[in-house]
């Protein structure tokens, strides 16, 4: 039997020429030899010597580097990758059942577009599950090669290592060295029409070209209506070749299969079915459907999901207010200051508790702030705005100088 012993200093040098071990050591083989154990003597300079080779590395990281090492980095990466995909639903649940729509062979494609380092736009419309596809993307690929995910408001920041400060304040250098031995490595920024309300260019040029410049591939994600857009921005800002993937919209023959196969029904005005098309509001609607009017329109629609998601029905102390004055808060918020996560201290904190129950919300403790997790909750909630605003003005110059010039806001007005 073989037992090895780790000495926490290196051991003294006999006292006599003779002796090749102090007499301590000897003592304790003589008695191991006796239990017919061979001890093997271990110094820290062996230790020493062992981790400082590149291919131990890792294990120094682990276990004897006091600093923050590399996987540190790894592991506030991909807690923070699972608090921006958390509440991104790949299924839709109807009862006991799950509706899933089969989207494999466009995971596929990407899989295949990012094995040779493409750069990729994901595009569709809000709501057709261009998020979800990106999930199940990072699902498959999780532990083969690393992903980042980043909502493009993330990115609208004072310094490009405002970005990297999760649990601990890491730096963009550090991310790029902790990656740089990966032969394929990718990096995501979700909602990429969003790039526009940057205000700093410097930064999102930065780190573009570097993350190319280190072999990261990009992938975006955006809607229809900015693509071209998005397109010319990238290719004249930092010089990339693109692959887009179109996502579109489920037919109206599908549609109308899954409605058979579950057993439901869909409603008779066009606009209104045209919409359970987008698998957000299908969603929706298989999840309010004894709440909904099949006879009703569209409108009507959008008003019961504010009442029934935002709201949450007329609650006992006016909790359902409160919940829509936390969204419009959060969202006024980030239309004036741009950021992702929003500070909520002041905010009804038992409204914000339930909004993040029901997945309205996500919070980040990193920054001590709330984030919405679906662009179209914002969407809905810039469209309150917008209408009250447009109810209770006494001049258009009022009307205006209330709602003010925030991309967000215009786009709202626009739309």
């Amino acid at each position: 039997m073989k037992f090895f012993s780790i000495s926490i200093k290196n051991f003294l040098k006999a006292p006599l020429k003779v002796k090749k071990k102090p007499q301590y050591q000897l003592d304790i083989e003589e008695f191991a030899n006796t239990l017919g154990i061979n001890i093997q003597w271990r110094v820290p300079s062996h230790f020493e010597l062992q981790l400082s080779l590149p291919e131990n590395k890792y294990i120094n990281d682990i276990f004897f580097n006091l600093g923050l090492g590399q996987e540190v980095l790894h592991d506030e990466i991909y807690k923070h990758n699972e608090n921006i995909l958390q509440a991104i639903q790949t299924e839709i649940s109807y009862g006991k059942k799950q509706i899933k729509i089969d989207r494999s062979s466009v995971v596929k494609v990407l899989e295949s577009a990012s094995q040779k380092r493409k750069n990729i736009i994901i595009s569709g419309e809000g709501g057709c599950g261009k998020t979800a596809i990106v999930k199940e993307f990072y699902n498959s690929c999780l532990r083969e090669f690393p992903v980042c995910v980043f909502k493009a408001t993330e990115l609208n920041v004072n310094h490009i290592n405002d970005i990297f400060y999760f649990d601990h304040k890491f730096t963009f250098a550090q991310l790029l060295d902790a990656y740089k031995d990966e032969p394929l490595k990718i990096f995501i920024i979700d909602s990429a029409e969003k790039l526009a309300e940057i205000s700093n260019n410097d930064i999102l040029t930065a780190l573009i070209r570097q993350l190319n410049e280190n072999a990261w591939s990009v992938i975006f994600t955006t809607r229809y209506a900015y693509l071209n857009d998005l397109i010319f921005h990238i290719k004249e800002n930092f010089q990339l070749d693109l692959n887009v993937i179109d996502i579109s919209l489920i037919g109206g023959n599908e549609l109308k299969s899954i409605a058979d196969e579950f057993k439901f029904s869909l409603p008779n005005n066009q606009k209104f079915l045209d919409r359970l098309r987008n698998l957000f509001y299908l969603r929706e609607y298989v999840q309010q459907y004894s709440n909904i009017d099949k006879q009703g329109n569209y409108k009507g629609f959008i008003d019961l999901l504010w009442k029934k998601r935002i709201q949450n029905t007329v609650q006992k102390d006016n909790i359902h207010l409160e919940r829509e004055k936390c969204i419009i808060s959060i969202v006024k918020q980030r239309c004036e200051t741009g950021r992702f996560y929003i500070n909520a201290d002041s905010l009804p904190q038992s409204a914000l508790f339930q909004l993040k129950q029901d997945e309205i919300l996500g919070y980040d403790d990193t920054h001590n702030g709330y984030f919405i997790t679906h662009d179209i909750y914002e969407e809905w909630t810039l469209d309150k705005i917008v209408s009250r605003s447009f109810s209770n003005y006494s001049t258009v110059k009022e009307f205006f100088d209330e709602l003010g010039d925030s991309l967000p806001i215009r786009r709202a007005f626009r739309f």
